[in-house]
């Protein structure tokens, strides 16, 4: 509807997101190093207990500042997608509040289920694993905004009546794009939603009832602030049992994970990748007529 998401998004991917992912790759590359600081990954099941605040982030913060500035000064309506900013939030909030930037948050919840289904088929995920992120993502997602800051939008309402969900946000709080709103009841097509839910899926993990619950509470036409903290404490709470020889184990995976993905985008920065490029050409037309 004429938002404008930056000037380098990630292009679409054929079978995962097919008209886009609309994530600006330079916020990524800041989310990405604060991970890095955290010694962590999006994908951390011990994310939840790494505070990113605890770090000194002046260079990432003077980065992002400058980003947000050159990116998005002097546009009407702009804004940034990338769920890594959901656990990221505290550090992104430091920057708005410096930069006197007050945003409205759009959180997008999906059954975990299909997001489990999405994470099994793309990367392998079980199902605790992906549950223990979906939950991890959503609290953060409530944790740090108050009511009048944010929409619910639920993905089941707005493949079934994307009018309504358009609707629901824009109103109060942006009603100058509903002129606009015809592109995107056009652009929503259901028949791209990848998984639906599969109600068979079942755990005796603990996990498996605190995601049920959060998604119960958090499709509710008003949040119920006591109860999505309760469910924070019992996420907790299960977060901790993991704690001991296999939380150790993952803690030092992370490291050496953390580590080598820095030194390869180095390398791949750097201008011996480029030369070396030809030469790699060659070496594969040679595999080929000699294999």
């Amino acid at each position: 509807m004429g938002v404008f998401m930056g000037s380098s998004l990630f292009k679409a991917q054929k079978g995962v997101n097919d008209k886009g992912f609309f994530e600006n790759s330079h916020i990524v590359e800041i989310n990405e190093s604060l991970f890095k600081k955290l010694e962590s990954s999006w994908d951390d099941p011990l994310g939840v207990q790494k505070d990113i605040l605890a770090f000194d982030l002046k260079t990432e913060e003077l980065k992002a500042k400058k980003l947000l500035t050159r990116e998005y000064s002097g546009k009407t309506f702009w804004g940034i997608k990338d769920p890594r900013t959901s656990v990221l939030m505290p550090f992104w909030l430091k920057v708005f509040n410096d930069l006197k930037i007050k945003p409205h948050y759009i959180i997008m919840v999906r059954h975990p289920y299909e997001v489990f289904r999405s994470l099994e088929r793309r990367d392998g995920f079980s199902l605790e694993k992906s549950l223990i992120l979906w939950v991890h993502y959503t609290l953060a997602s409530f944790k740090n905004y108050s009511e009048s800051e944010y929409t619910v939008l639920l993905y089941d309402n707005l493949m079934k009546d994307t009018e309504m969900c358009v609707r629901k946000f824009l109103v109060p709080v942006a009603p100058e794009l509903l002129e606009k709103s015809g592109e995107a009841y056009a652009f929503i097509s259901p028949d791209l939603r990848n998984h639906v839910n599969q109600y068979s899926v079942t755990s005796t993990d603990p996990i498996n009832n605190i995601a049920l619950s959060l998604y119960q509470e958090a499709v509710k036409p008003q949040i119920d602030e006591k109860a999505i903290a309760a469910l924070h404490l019992e996420f907790d709470y299960y977060v901790q049992g993991l704690i001991g020889v296999v939380s150790e184990h993952l803690i030092s995976v992370k490291k050496d994970e953390t580590l080598y993905r820095s030194l390869f985008d180095e390398a791949y920065l750097s201008i011996w990748w480029k030369l070396v490029g030809p030469l790699r050409v060659m070496e594969k037309k040679i595999r080929k007529l000699i294999g």
